[in-house]
């Protein structure tokens, strides 16, 4: 299964339409501001794609299965 991290205010505001648009084989999870930043380490490593802006922690944790890192709103 793909995990996606969709982190941060304005991305988690958008889970609900990824949710709709992704296949069954994909799982969402989300990490935002007021979430214990100890829970973001292991959410990120465990992600194949993370949505969002500025990683809450430095440095970054480890994230073997990262194949993408979208800021959606910084432009095409």
């Amino acid at each position: 299964m793909n995990t996606v991290l969709v982190q941060g205010r304005i991305a988690v505001e958008k889970v609900d339409l990824l949710r709709a648009r992704l296949d069954d084989d994909w799982r969402v999870t989300t990490w935002q501001p007021g979430d214990a930043v100890e829970a973001f380490a292991p959410l990120a490593a465990e992600a194949d794609i993370v949505v969002g802006g500025g990683i809450p922690v430095s440095p970054w944790p480890a994230v073997p299965k990262l194949k993408l890192f979208q800021i959606p709103w910084a432009g095409h």
